[in-house]
This record gives C-alpha cells, structure tokens and sequence, in this order.
C-alpha cells in the first residue's frame, strides 16, 4: 500500500457511547491488515501498555486456514471488527458527514484515513484480534507461496468494523472490558488485572463498575486484594517471583494473580471489620501484607526445606489449594488468638514470624501430623506436603477437602496450647 494514499471509509454514525461517539462501517482487509496493532498485555505492565491476553496460535491458525480454503464465504468475519484510532483529533479534522445538514445518529460520514500524515495511525484491534491475526497470517502464507489471486482475493475484501478514535487507552481498555464480559468471557486474570489497574489509576469507569454496579463480578474487596497480591509479587521475601501475571508464559510452580487473590480476600475483610470494631488508624491492606507474609516467613523458619530453592519443587506448599488451606488456618489464628491472650496464653505478635514458628514447629511435627498419602501409606510432618502422591495434602481440592484439611492442622495447634493452657476451649 502507498502510504500517502487517502483511504474513503464510510461510516454511520452509532452515537455516544462512554462519552465517545461510536461509528459502524466496512474497511478493505489490506487497510486493516496494512495498519493493524495488537494492545497485547506484558506481564507486570500496566494496561496502557496492552490488556489482551495472547491470542492461541491453534485459534489464529483455524482462523487462517478457514478462511483460505474458502475466501467466498468469509464467514470467520459474519461479524464486525473493534477498532481504535488513538488520536481524537483525527476524528475532529477527518470524519465528516456526508450532508453537513444531517449529523445526527444513523446518518452517513466519510472518514478520510491517510496513515503516513498521522502521528497515531494504528487501527487498534480493541476486538476481533484472533480473526484479524488469522487472516493476517492467510496473507502471509500466500505471500510466501506467490498466490497472487489470494493476496488479491484477501486485499479486496472488506470487513465490518465498530469505529471510535478516543486517546483515553483506559477507556479503549474498558470497551474491550464490557465488550467480553458481558458475552464471552475474558481470562478471569485479565478481567482482575484490568480492574485492578484502571481502579489504581482512578479512571472513573473502571471505579464506577466495581463500585456502583451491583452485577459486576469485580468487587471493590478484589481489587484491594489484588493489591496486597502486587505487594507480595513485587516485596515478599516468600512469594516474589512465585505468583505468575496475566499472560505471563512462565507459570510453572506459580500461583495465578487471580488464585492469590482469592486466597487473600477473606484475611482482608476479617481484617476490615477487625479495624472498624477497634476504630483503628491502620490500613488493612497494609496489615493484612504484614500478617500474611510473617506467617509464611514462619513457615519456612519451621521448615526451611519446603521454601529453599534447591529442595522446594519437592514439596507443594507453595500450591494455591494448599496455600488456600494454610491461609485458612492463619485466618483462624486471627480471629481466635485475642481470646487466647484473655485466658493467659498470649502467642505474640502476629507480624513476628517467629509466632508463627513457635505455633507449628511441634503441632505440625511427625509425632503429631501423621496422614495418609496418595498411596496409603502414613506420612507425617513436612512430609506430608510433598508433591503427587507422596504427599497428602494435595488432595485437598474441593472446598469441603479444603476446609476439613484446615480443621485438622488447626486442631492441631490448638491442641498444643490447651496442653498448656487447659482453659482454652
């Protein structure tokens, strides 16, 4: 394509939507693909930078193959293409009406799009970037091949698009955000870390949807978990490095944003009402952090093994179930442990992990965690979080498994005070 080449896109005028007027039009395919970008999310970026999750290769190449092995039909685009140009003012200066007297909604325009005069040309793929990708890749295939009637057939062909030009990326963002999560559903990574972050920047949209929609599925208590999880991922002395980001491709051993959030969540609003009943100043997100990284910090003083990294993959402690069920039990230590204190056996306090040390370095030892393993034979101690089947708390999955495993360890630490305090109950 020449790039000082005027392309005459007609478009309707859809109306306002999120403040941006929103067009409907049909685009050739060898624009679309000629000008094309992908707002794909970077692992511990923020969504400015991108927000979509990699498009599957075996989906692109479906997509592909579909399409040129019948280029007739062209169904892989039955429906439109979402597209952005970051750059209002192209709008204002290049897309005008058909008639200047009809402006209303539904009426006719022309979009006047010259890439090479643009400082912001790209056609942002807000959705539709698989098909957009797979046809991308039918093209190239043909190219490679010197199928000069397909790269022709595929050029010529035009594809419907949905067609705003806002520079706010946070609402581009949020477009692809309702866009998918009230038909399809994003990654629930996805959908956590664009919350999170729009929420973070104070974007009015994304604090309006988790604040005052009542049929959202992010609330305002999941992204201030996902908070504390971005403080363990980024400052943890356990759990950095070992909590995998939205599209990251590294996840072995890792434990999702979304599952550590979830984790989380429950400390953080035990914490909440804690702080509201005493009319404390401290910031639960800040409490709930310290608590939770000094019993993990506990735990691998107790059982230095199961966190060192040239024994911890023998162990899966470090598992979402089974950090699920742990933080259980820290949970259970929370809300019991003033009571404790009121019977005469204060345990300390709950930001020192060596609290925590002292709570499970003889309740959890192999003469009193005694279980049976993946092949029924007795396991006891530090063995029993050994991964597969020579271990056994990974088979606690289930919420029922789950919150019985959490009954047993708990017991177990309680027992131990009650044998020095016998008024505990």
């Amino acid at each position: 394509m020449a790039r000082n080449k005027v392309h005459k896109i007609k478009l309707v005028k859809k109306g306002l939507r999120l403040g941006e007027i929103f067009y409907t039009g049909g685009i050739q395919a060898k624009v679309l693909l000629d000008n094309c970008a992908y707002p794909t999310y970077k692992p511990n970026q923020t969504i400015v930078d991108g927000y979509q999750r990699e498009q599957k290769a075996a989906n692109v190449s479906a997509v592909a193959e579909r399409t040129a092995a019948n280029l007739a039909s062209f169904d892989a685009f039955i429906d439109n293409v979402n597209i952005n140009i970051r750059d209002a003012g192209v709008h204002n200066k290049d897309v005008k009406p058909l008639n200047p007297k009809l402006t209303d909604d539904g009426e006719f325009y022309i979009f006047e799009y010259d890439p090479s005069t643009l400082k912001n040309p790209e056609l942002w793929t807000v959705d539709g970037q698989t098909r957009v990708k797979g046809l991308a890749k039918a093209r190239a295939e043909a190219q490679i091949s010197k199928d000069f009637n397909t790269i022709n057939e595929i050029d010529s062909k035009m594809i419907g698009i949905n067609l705003t030009f806002t520079t706010n990326i946070y609402k581009e963002c949020f477009c692809f955000y309702l866009l998918n999560h009230y038909s399809s559903n994003i990654a629930p990574e996805g959908a956590l870390r664009m919350m999170f972050d729009g929420w973070s920047q104070g974007k009015i949209d994304f604090v309006n949807e988790i604040t005052n929609n009542p049929r959202a599925r992010t609330k305002l208590n999941d992204v201030r978990a996902m908070g504390i999880t971005e403080n363990l991922s980024s400052n943890s002395n356990v759990w950095a490095g070992f909590i995998s980001d939205f599209n990251e491709n590294d996840k072995a051993h890792k434990v999702s944003i979304k599952a550590m959030t979830n984790i989380l969540k429950p400390l953080l609003e035990k914490i909440d009402k804690d702080i509201a009943a005493k009319q404390l100043a401290t910031k639960a997100e800040v409490m709930a952090f310290d608590i939770f990284e000094a019993f993990w910090e506990g735990l691998a003083l107790w059982e230095p093994k199961m966190f060192d990294p040239a024994t911890k993959y023998d162990y899966g402690i470090m598992k979402s179930s089974q950090a699920e069920v742990l933080t259980k039990v820290l949970l259970q230590i929370f809300s019991e442990h003033e009571s404790w204190g009121k019977l005469g056996t204060s345990i300390g306090s709950l930001t020192d992990p060596k609290t925590y040390k002292q709570l499970v370095e003889v309740a959890f030892d192999k003469q009193h965690l005694i279980q049976k393993n993946g092949m029924n034979k007795n396991v006891s101690g530090p063995d029993c979080w050994k991964v597969g089947k020579l271990g056994s708390m990974g088979s606690a999955t289930s919420s029922a498994a789950k919150r019985d495993m959490k009954d047993v360890l708990f017991a177990l630490i309680k027992d131990q005070l009650k044998r020095k305090n016998p008024s505990i109950i």
